[in-house]
């Protein structure tokens, strides 16, 4: 591979990392503009402003609560299988939320498991960049990444508050932004070095002790 094209494959693959990266600006915020009409769909419920509030608020709570975990994992793991497994979580549990407009707790707990892909997105573009990065190259990514998440959180509001003017569950379908990404992950994003290394030496050690047991 010439220097020409290796290079512009490090500027997709940055770019893959950053896109994916915007996608937890969505996590909680973006659903703000569909509150409104959630609140009246919902008003028959008892403490329906709390619950239809919380579904806002729980995918912050459960990223909080998993990212330890998930950090664990993504040592021990494919970094990229998990991150693009993960963008899939995100559209699939992103979007339940329209096919359940009458069942407050059906959204929820699809929120909840959004919060856990987000998790998983948000730590693991952070720990492959740590991985593709050094110095001041992994001090303008992060750069790169808040100002991609900052454009980011303006562009998916304002996309949500056009979409919540028809019917607030349509907010939902934001999160299918996801599956225009995930190619440009699976295409760009390569797994680390380093990692395929770990692993290869684990396999050969566990070949060797296999046919030292036999």
């Amino acid at each position: 591979m010439s220097s020409d094209n290796q290079g512009n494959n490090d500027k997709f693959r940055t770019l893959a990392l950053l896109l994916a990266s915007t996608m937890t600006v969505m996590a909680g915020a973006t659903l703000a503009p569909a509150l409104p009409g959630m609140q009246l769909a919902f008003s028959d419920l008892p403490q329906s402003e709390f619950w239809v509030k919380m579904s806002m608020a729980l995918p912050g709570l459960v990223i909080a609560l998993c990212a330890p975990f998930v950090g664990q994992m993504l040592d021990k793991s494919r970094k990229k299988a998990i991150l693009v497994v993960a963008l899939f979580a995100y559209a699939a549990t992103g979007v339940a939320g329209y096919f359940w407009p009458d069942s407050i707790w059906l959204i929820l707990a699809s929120r909840a498991m959004l919060g856990v892909a987000v998790a998983c997105i948000m730590v693991g573009c952070t720990t492959l960049a740590g991985y593709y990065f050094k110095g001041p190259d992994l001090a303008r990514y992060m750069g790169l990444q808040a100002a991609f998440g900052g454009f980011g959180g303006v562009v998916f509001l304002a996309l949500a508050g056009v979409l919540a003017e028809q019917n607030w569950h349509f907010v939902f379908c934001i999160y299918l932004l996801a599956l225009v990404i995930t190619p440009f992950v699976m295409l760009f994003v390569t797994e680390p070095q380093n990692l395929r290394l770990r692993q290869q030496v684990r396999r050969s050690n566990l070949q060797h002790r296999f046919r030292v047991a036999h």
